[in-house]
């Protein structure tokens, strides 16, 4: 994620900031329900992981199954770049176990061009073909550009409306106009609300004001952009690990962690640091494995 990336830290107000009146609301309505947290990374398929993650030697058709051994969820960014065929995606979910969710990014022919007249199509494509995870879709989530702001407002109307009602949904706003006071406006979480849209939330060094902590739904998808394990890294994600646990103890049913990083290869380290934080679950033993999973070359 280069949204929002910076190369000093220096100056920035990384104080995180309380939960918006309309978000303790929210919270009010919620029973008392068992929470899911899912924590995992943007990618598996990275080639830097083999001799840490992925044991020396590890297929790249393996990397996968191996990933959600470590990890319960991870984002699939390929599904932004080209409609998938639904047969790909099945491989994708059968190399999984069970209670494992991928969470796909919507097609970005949707995103970026909200206004073309073959919007109710594409969106048709796309949600057969993300049908294809099954019971391994968790959260999938729209990311709108910077450039789209609250004048638009109707056409993400439009696309919320055309969106499949049994299909769960995330949104990602980015414009600047989106946000007051480290929230979203009023106009976009009764919007968000009325669709049964969750939202993102977006913790990057760049832009404070995405941080909005905006709730619309029982479900959140959060997106933490690290800063190359700087100390601030493991202070912001203890910031999450309590924000996190006042929210499942009011009640929201499911949360989606990703972290982020500006090199691949920390971001896995991230992510065992993110669950050790939220879940106090410890890194595992990366040492040299005894056994190797489907040995052989790239």
């Amino acid at each position: 994620m280069h949204f929002g990336r910076v190369e000093h830290i220096e100056g920035i107000d990384l104080r995180f900031p309380p939960d918006s009146p309309r978000t303790e609301k929210f919270l009010d309505l919620l029973g008392e329900n068992r929470t899911e947290v899912y924590i995992g990374c943007p990618i598996w398929a990275s080639q830097k992981w083999v001799g840490n993650l992925y044991p020396r030697g590890t297929k790249s058709t393996a990397f996968l199954k191996t990933y959600s051994r470590f990890f319960r969820t991870v984002e699939v960014n390929s599904t932004f770049y080209q409609l998938l065929d639904r047969k790909r995606i099945e491989l994708w979910r059968d190399e999984t176990p069970p209670g494992f969710k991928f969470c796909p990014k919507v097609f970005r022919g949707i995103t970026e061009d909200p206004g073309s007249p073959q919007i109710d199509s594409l969106i048709a494509k796309f949600c057969v073909a993300i049908s294809g995870f099954g019971d391994r879709l968790g959260l999938p989530f729209a990311q709108f550009p910077e450039t789209f702001g609250p004048s638009q407002i109707g056409l993400l109307r439009r696309f919320l409306s055309s969106w499949p009602s049994a299909l769960p949904l995330a949104v990602e706003l980015r414009h600047p106009d989106w946000f007051q006071n480290h929230a979203l406006l009023d106009e976009a979480v009764n919007l968000f609300y009325r669709h049964r849209a969750a939202t993102v939330i977006t913790d990057t060094l760049g832009r404070r004001d995405v941080l909005h902590l905006s709730l619309t739904q029982p479900k959140v998808l959060i997106r933490f952009q690290g800063n190359r394990l700087a100390p601030q890294d493991a202070q912001r994600l203890s910031d999450w690990a309590q924000r996190i646990a006042k929210w499942r103890s009011r009640g929201l049913e499911e949360i989606y962690f990703f972290t982020h990083q500006p090199e691949d290869g920390t971001i896995t380290q991230t992510g065992f640091l993110a669950l050790e934080k939220v879940l106090g679950q410890p890194a595992p033993d990366l040492s040299p494995p005894t056994q190797q999973l489907e040995l052989g070359g790239f």
